[in-house]
């Protein structure tokens, strides 16, 4: 469908029209009006956060490449906050 507009779609992103789906990382519910992490990445993140938290506790020593990840990861769900922002300003 989107060939002849010239728009590239990777045959592993296509799916058949539903009211549940992942969109951006985000599982988006259309009937519930909702916008979650699906559990693997919620799973994948609360551990990305355990991380930081034993990091900071014991005072060790983070490396860039790490806190721009955390910050990214955070940034990222920050967006599906409803009355939050789609960046962290303070960071």
């Amino acid at each position: 469908m989107s060939n002849p507009l010239g728009v590239p779609w990777h045959p592993k992103k296509q799916t058949d029209f539903t009211f549940v789906f992942t969109y951006l990382s985000f599982l988006w519910d259309l009937v519930l009006h909702t916008v979650t992490l699906p559990d693997a990445k919620c799973i994948r993140y609360r551990g990305k956060l355990f991380t930081l938290l034993d990091v900071l506790l014991s005072r060790k020593r983070m490396s860039c490449k790490d806190a721009m990840s955390i910050n990214g990861t955070l940034s990222h769900i920050a967006f599906v906050m409803p009355h939050g922002r789609a960046y962290l300003a303070n960071l």
